[in-house]
């Protein structure tokens, strides 16, 4: 799992995993805010030399919508499962149903993906935007859950145009990353 802020390059490095997946076989990007911009998609396959034909975007229009379309997915054949922003429908319905429930779901989800790779025998990116909590420090919801069936989870900071990774788990260390929407 990897988490961070808006704009430190979550999305970047998920279309650059897509690309890089794409030259072996099928991809599924699930992108619950339907943000995902073709430009991007086209620039970052056009200089990685990745398979766009090969990706499909998946578009899950409910939090429990995004359930049923993982459930569809376990036992399909994938090279990877990239799934942009898990929590983007997660707060969006934190104002009609309470967290418990919510919280369940999203423990669901993460293990229909954790079946899903174990299955198709292939990793999963999954990525969620943060909040604050009072000591200022930021986590992203319900930050238990997707810890517990993350085998690695990594904190992405931008400043500036450094952009700073912290591998959380399995290890401590921090890495400095170098996206860019040309090259591999």
């Amino acid at each position: 799992m990897v988490y961070g802020e808006a704009g430190s390059g979550k999305t970047l490095l998920s279309v650059k995993v897509a690309c890089s997946a794409s030259r072996i076989g099928e991809v599924f990007f699930m992108d619950p805010l339907g943000t995902l911009h073709p430009e991007l998609l086209n620039r970052v396959f056009e200089y990685g030399e990745g398979k766009l034909e090969n990706v499909n975007v998946i578009i899950p229009s409910s939090f429990g919508k995004q359930t049923a379309l993982l459930e569809e997915l376990v036992g399909r054949g994938m090279t990877a499962l990239i799934i942009d922003d898990i929590c983007a429908l997660y707060r969006a319905e934190l104002i009609k149903k309470g967290a418990f429930d919510l919280s369940k779901e999203l423990n669901r989800q993460m293990g229909l993906v954790k079946q899903i790779c174990l299955k198709a025998n292939c990793p999963a990116l999954v990525t969620s935007q943060v909040h604050s909590r009072p000591s200022g420090e930021v986590e992203p919801p319900s930050w238990r859950v997707l810890r517990h069936w993350s085998d690695y989870v990594i904190r992405l900071a931008r400043r500036a145009s450094v952009i700073s990774a912290w591998v959380e788990k399995p290890f401590k260390t921090r890495v400095f990353l170098n996206l860019s929407e040309e090259g591999p």
